[in-house]
């Protein structure tokens, strides 16, 4: 619920702090406000006034907690989505690298059998070797062969 603001207007005369003592026990002295005159009567100073007050400031606060408890759950709740796809990009690189440590291992393995070849006495290559879906082959001056 919105909070409606009070608009204070000041009481505005002549003589506003005049008092008149109206009764006197012993050291007591019961003083009635008589001003002059009076312009303007201001706004009234009342309990209902004061408790209006009082639970606009309530209300302030409680919306404050609730605004930081809903900040600080949004917050937990992006660092949870943040973790949890760090977790994920940290499993989905760790396949790629397993996968990618194979491909290597797969491509030195070729180049060795090739290496091999070559050593062997295949004879001297007449082409670079071709790279093919299928595999290596070694083109020579005796025929094509597939390595891999």
């Amino acid at each position: 619920m919105a909070y409606t603001k009070t608009v204070w207007v000041a009481r505005q005369g002549t003589g506003l702090n005049k008092f008149t003592e109206s009764e006197r026990f012993g050291n007591t002295v019961v003083l009635t406000n008589t001003p002059d005159s009076i312009t303007v009567q201001g706004t009234q100073y009342s309990p209902e006034v004061m408790n209006h007050i009082e639970k606009g400031i309530e209300d302030a606060h409680i919306l404050i907690a609730d605004e930081a408890q809903a900040r600080k759950q949004a917050d937990d709740n992006l660092a949870q989505t943040i973790e949890n796809r760090a977790q994920m990009l940290s499993t989905d690189i760790a396949a790629e690298s397993r996968t990618l440590k194979h491909e290597i291992t797969e491509i030195r393995d070729i180049i060795a059998d090739l290496i091999r070849l070559i050593e062997s006495g295949l004879g001297p290559l007449s082409r670079i070797p071709l790279i093919t879906e299928e595999g290596f082959y070694l083109v020579t001056d005796e025929g094509d062969y597939l390595v891999a």
